[in-house]
């Protein structure tokens, strides 16, 4: 019987994790199975006319499995039932915070799990910033809402994490891609010659201007608009970029390789009652600059 793992991207979120990627480490029978299958990626139907893109993308940096690419409309005309799939959906949850109280909050993300019969096992999310905190309980796989949600899904960014997940699966890898407060020695970043780009959907993070949270930092930088990032990403320079990710009380921020998508430092905070520090701010450029030095 022919196996399918089937990625459907709808926006979703379920785990409670720290790392912006996390993937899990598969029993030897799931890793085998999983192996086996063909993968259907599903594109979000808010960007259904870029199928083409979304194949040249990924003809290049995944090879866990052989993959199809379908609209979300052709996925419906396959019937996965009765075969061992997988599926990667994004959509926003409703969950409750940590700490003290009863804090209701929204995740956003994109889950590849694994389905046999009757169980299923999260494999891997990549989990994306929200434009908003708003409750969005109605929305689906399907809908173009969903285009309305994310500050950072762009084809550039989503690259570099795939690339990640990608690799990280092949090796059966449980290990977080961006932990807390993690520095990749030997990173390859040089202060006197590197830039940092930093995507603009950073500065409606902040909450006084990006120059005054810049202004002690040690390292070079230029601010560019995140549709030029992805741009650049998707055009294979090599540079280094700021990555914030503001899931509910948690923030994560990272700097990321553009070429291969490597996470070269990560920082996550739970900041459920320091509101004041959900924004991006001059203490997390004080931490960069140790980084970086």
């Amino acid at each position: 019987m022919i196996k399918y793992t089937f990625l459907l991207f709808t926006i979703a979120s379920c785990l409670n994790l720290v790392s912006q990627i996390n993937v899990n480490k598969l029993s030897e029978k799931n890793y085998e199975s999983v192996k086996q299958t063909t993968t259907y990626f599903v594109i979000p139907e808010f960007d259904k006319g870029k199928k083409q893109q979304y194949f040249d993308l990924l003809k290049t940096i995944w090879n866990f499995t052989p993959i199809k690419i379908l609209t979300y409309e052709e996925s419906k005309k396959i019937d996965f039932s009765d075969v061992l799939k997988s599926k990667i959906s994004l959509r926003g949850l409703e969950y409750n915070s940590s700490g003290a109280g009863n804090f209701t909050s929204w995740k956003y993300g994109m889950f590849f799990t694994f389905y046999t019969g009757k169980n299923e096992k999260d494999i891997a999310i990549i989990e994306f910033c929200s434009k908003t905190s708003s409750v969005i309980n109605s929305i689906d796989e399907k809908s173009n809402l969903l285009n309305n949600i994310y500050c950072n899904y762009y084809l550039g960014l989503l690259k570099n994490d795939l690339q990640l997940v990608n690799n990280a699966l092949i090796k059966n890898d449980n290990s977080q891609q961006g932990s807390i407060n993690q520095v990749i020695k030997d990173n390859g970043y040089n202060i006197s010659k590197d830039t940092l780009f930093i995507p603009d959907y950073i500065l409606d993070h902040t909450r006084s201007s990006i120059k005054d949270v810049l202004s002690k930092s040690s390292f070079k930088y230029k601010i560019v608009s995140t549709e030029i990032l992805s741009d650049i990403i998707l055009s294979n320079k090599d540079v280094y970029y700021l990555n914030f990710v503001l899931v509910g009380t948690r923030k994560k921020i990272s700097i990321v390789n553009s070429f291969t998508g490597k996470i070269i430092y990560s920082s996550w905070l739970d900041v459920v009652f320091k509101a004041k520090n959900l924004s991006f701010n001059s203490s997390d450029v004080d931490k960069i600059n140790e980084v970086l030095k």
